[in-house]
């Protein structure tokens, strides 16, 4: 990882100080952020060098703080002080100051190399083609999306994958009961989205099978087996209606700033990985059963044994997904990929994975699950063959006129057109439902609260955007956008609230690479809100523009100008529309 300001200060310091201290070579630095910023900027723990020094952890921290503060009243750069078994550290506002503002000047304030040019995939959304994108969905693409930017932004090279689920007998069923009760329509002539369209023929049948389960459930599998069989109406049906869900896919992604670099569709690649398999039982990896099935065995890893081929020879779905999953690290030559899917799947990729590595796939160590918990609204889970799940497109139309209303409620909105407001409605509904997506830990099923996500005050994606304006707004006035660097080493006294900017400032780039590791949005998140956070509270206690002394308007500029451009970076990632204006 990239070190931060503070610890690129600190290191040679600290290694001098603990070999006067100890007589030995420094091997490892355990630095931590201290709970609250009154112990510090920085903290060094000294729990880890208690066994190999025979001494407490407490008494270490403060031989060490001796030694350091004797080093650092050479140049004035920083204090520290023992308390327990860590050493917290405090740095002059005018030495971080300068090194920020002349790091950002020059371009290298948020650089970071993570990633070494190495190329990885993501793959993430994986729709069915029968129903329109859901909020389960939106959960899966606001994550996915931010792990796309975030590793370009660390150095990856990166393509976003979608698999989509064009085949079996979901996609039969939404057919079956068009071919009953279509009569001709189209979206044209509903004037539908066509994955609205379709999907309400997916409810369709849900209907007809509650009258006769056995019979239309029947007809569906027989649609099915045309399908299979290449019957050519049944294919003409089925690219029609698939060509109507998948226009309308389109139009989703493209309103939520979704975008794709590969698509895959199962109907190309259901039939692969029966080859594979079989070359795995000739070479001894797979083996038969007694009713002709072949499988692996994969109890040294936990996971029993695995049919891949059934006792006729047909493929079981891991099969396919051991032929796709080959077949995206051959078409993309990629170091490493990861699957952003909920964690109802969990087992099956560690089965997955383990039989990749079986068949000794060289890169299948580096196959990765994004798991995630489910998104539900208050009333309970999602479910779609009853028609009561909420629809991407419905929640989006909601939010955009519940934000309408929020913001023709505030000063601004006077000063906008009517189709201006609408444009920032939207955007300000797709920054609530990202937001309160993202701001929690993946791994952890949420309850979705339109009244909250939308609030322009506390932990949300508006007040984040209004924020984000306010800066904006403030810079325009001030006539500046480039950051001053003459005047940094001048004395100026900096209150707390700008030694607290400084310091998130300091933690940008930290805070990226901890949710890269984690593969975690909740990170960035909250550094973003603690971030306007702090800012709107030096803007209401300090004046700015309005200050009269040169010194410190000078620096409370460079300070806003540092804060908008970190804002901007965090609502990029999190696929958030950084607004100039409410």
């Amino acid at each position: 990882m990239r070190q931060n300001i503070y610890q690129e200060l600190l290191l040679a310091s600290v290694i001098e100080a603990y070999q006067k201290a100890f007589k030995q070579k420094l091997t490892e630095i355990f630095f931590e952020k201290p709970p609250q910023p009154k112990y510090g900027d920085i903290a060094i723990a000294c729990f880890g060098y208690a066994q190999n020094l025979k001494i407490a952890p407490h008494l270490i921290a403060q031989s060490l703080a001796n030694e350091l503060n004797e080093l650092a009243d050479k140049n004035s750069q920083f204090k520290a002080t023992a308390l327990g078994a860590y050493i917290n550290f405090k740095f002059p506002p005018k030495i971080i100051a300068k090194k920020i503002f002349t790091s950002f000047v020059a371009g290298e304030f948020n650089k970071v190399n993570l990633g070494g040019g190495q190329k990885i995939l993501i793959e993430f959304s994986a729709p069915n083609a029968n129903k329109p994108l859901h909020l389960g969905h939106g959960r899966n693409n606001a994550i996915g999306v931010f792990l796309v930017r975030l590793a370009k932004v660390l150095g990856f090279s990166v393509t976003a994958a979608n698999l989509v689920n064009d085949r079996g007998i979901h996609i039969c069923k939404s057919m079956l009961a068009y071919k009953i009760k279509g009569e001709g329509q189209t979206p044209e002539t509903k004037k539908q989205k066509g994955d609205h369209f379709v999907g309400d023929y997916y409810v369709e049948f849900a209907k007809l099978a509650k009258e006769d389960p056995i019979e239309y459930n029947k007809q569906a599998q027989n649609l099915l087996l045309l399908w299979e069989q290449g019957d050519k109406g049944t294919i003409a049906l089925w690219k029609k209606m698939t060509s109507w869900v998948l226009a309308g896919f389109e139009t989703t992604y493209r309103r939520s700033g979704v975008e794709f670099d590969h698509y895959y569709y199962e109907s190309e690649t259901y039939k692969g990985g029966k080859e594979i398999v079989l070359k795995a039982l000739e070479d001894g990896i797979c083996y038969t059963e007694s009713n002709g099935a072949v499988a692996i065995d994969l109890s040294e890893e936990g996971l029993g044994t695995k049919i891949l081929l059934r006792g006729d020879k047909t493929s079981v779905y891991i099969t396919q997904d051991i032929y796709t999953t080959t077949k995206k690290f051959n078409d993309h030559k990629a170091n490493m990929a990861f699957w952003v899917v909920g964690n109802e799947q969990e087992h099956h990729f560690k089965v997955l994975f383990a039989i990749l590595r079986k068949l000794g796939y060289h890169w299948a160590k580096q196959c990765h699950h994004v798991s995630y918990g489910m998104i539900n609204l208050p009333d309970g889970k999602m479910k779609s063959r009853e028609g009561n799940t909420v629809d991407l497109d419905d929640l989006y139309n909601q939010m955009q006129e519940s934000a309408y209303d929020l913001i023709k409620q505030r000063e601004f909105a006077e000063k906008r057109e009517e189709h201006e407001l609408k444009e920032v409605a939207d955007k300000v509904g797709q920054a609530a439902i990202n937001f309160f997506i993202l701001k929690s830990a993946s791994t952890k099923d949420i309850v979705f609260n339109r009244k909250e996500s939308l609030s322009f005050d506390g932990m949300t994606g508006p007040y984040l955007q209004y924020t984000f304006a306010r800066m904006t707004s403030l810079l325009e006035k001030a006539n500046r956008s480039e950051i001053k660097i003459e005047d940094i080493d001048s004395d100026v006294d900096w209150s707390q609230e700008e030694v607290m900017l400084l310091r998130q400032g300091v933690f940008f780039v930290e805070t990226l690479q901890i949710s890269w590791k984690d593969k975690n949005p909740g990170p960035v998140a909250h550094y973003a809100y603690d971030l306007c956070r702090l800012y709107n509270r030096f803007y209401y206690l300090y004046p700015i523009i309005k200050q009269k002394e040169v010194l410190l308007r000078e620096n409370r500029i460079n300070l806003t100008i540092l804060c908008r451009d970190i804002l901007r970076q965090c609502l990029y990632l999190l696929n958030i529309e950084a607004l100039d204006r409410m």
